[in-house]
């Protein structure tokens, strides 16, 4: 969906954060990247869906060169501002006019979940026919794990038409002949990961609320290898490791209230012993005073206590 006025420009200042945030984030993804160029010291890197140009700029503080297409004129206008290499248009179709093995990088933040199925399969078909050997692809979008962001903030764009699985989108990749993919998780509450209590509310909310599958094309060993650290480091968190924790603090409390009970039928067995052991201690003490012997010396006992009154 395109909107005609500068709409989305502004929603997207709103929404999504700053410049310099946005570029902190994407850092992640030069590691994938700048070494293949190295390699090649030639090809480009293209950014569909580029939008305020952060991605483009931050290639460019590298010294990677970049090229940008934007359906959204207003959009196009902040990355224009700074001298970034883009142009207005569909990005898939200029990606269907690119020479092949053109490019050392494809990128598509947050432009798959904008497009239908059919679209998406083409962008990936053709990424793959344009990337030289050992260049990468890397689609980022939302990340439906995230329970918050599948039944919440995922609706706020209204150019948005559905979630996708990170399972599907890795999938369609590994069918169009790329040599690897790896997931990476991004945007998290990082405090979760040495908290040792996890609430509920961090299940719902606490896993990565974005995703990126990022695929390589087959290339020698050699080439394949440049990347490897980016492609063997673990990122994010994942809704199950999150379940998981939840219930280790379950188990734990279930641990602690059953040592309680425990504590407390203790007590409750001790308090039982003490009121038998009064019980008969009282009746011990009604049978000697009960007792023949006992009213018989009771005479004594009265002349003990006086004789013991005149002598103080």
């Amino acid at each position: 969906m395109k909107l005609k006025d500068n709409f989305y420009r502004v929603f997207e200042e709103h929404f999504r954060g700053s410049r310099e945030n946005i570029k902190a984030k994407q850092k992640i993804y030069i590691p994938f990247i700048e070494p293949i160029y190295k390699d090649y010291q030639e090809g480009i890197v293209l950014d569909i869906g580029c939008g305020r140009g952060e991605w483009l700029e931050l290639l460019r503080d590298e010294g990677i060169p970049s090229q940008g297409v934007d359906l959204d004129s207003g959009m196009l206008e902040a990355a224009r501002a700074i001298d970034l290499n883009v142009i207005e248009g569909d990005g898939i179709d200029f990606l269907q006019n690119m020479d092949s093995e053109s490019a050392i990088a494809i990128t598509a933040f947050h432009v798959a979940e904008h497009v239908s199925f059919d679209r998406l399969r083409t962008l990936i078909e053709e990424a793959h026919r344009v990337l030289k050997p050992g260049g990468v692809l890397i689609l980022e979008t939302p990340n439906p794990e995230n329970i918050r962001v599948a039944c919440e903030s995922f609706y706020m764009d209204p150019t948005h038409q559905k979630p996708i699985p990170s399972t599907l989108l890795a999938f369609l990749p590994e069918y169009y002949g790329f040599a690897r993919i790896k997931k990476v998780l991004l945007n998290e509450n990082e405090h979760l990961r040495v908290q040792h209590n996890v609430s509920l509310h961090h299940v719902i909310e606490g896993a990565s609320q974005d995703y990126a599958v990022v695929a390589q094309k087959s290339t020698t060993p050699e080439r394949i290898s440049l990347i490897d650290k980016a492609f063997e480091t673990e990122y994010g968190q994942h809704l199950n490791w999150l379940l998981e924790k939840f219930e280790q603090r379950m188990l734990q409390g279930e641990e602690k209230i059953e040592k309680t009970l425990l504590q407390l039928q203790k007590a409750e067995k001790k308090i039982t012993e003490v009121e038998e052991l009064a019980e008969n201690t009282k009746l011990q003490y009604l049978n000697v005073i009960n007792s023949y012997s006992w009213k018989l010396s009771r005479p004594l006992r009265w002349f003990k206590k006086v004789i013991k009154q005149l002598k103080n």
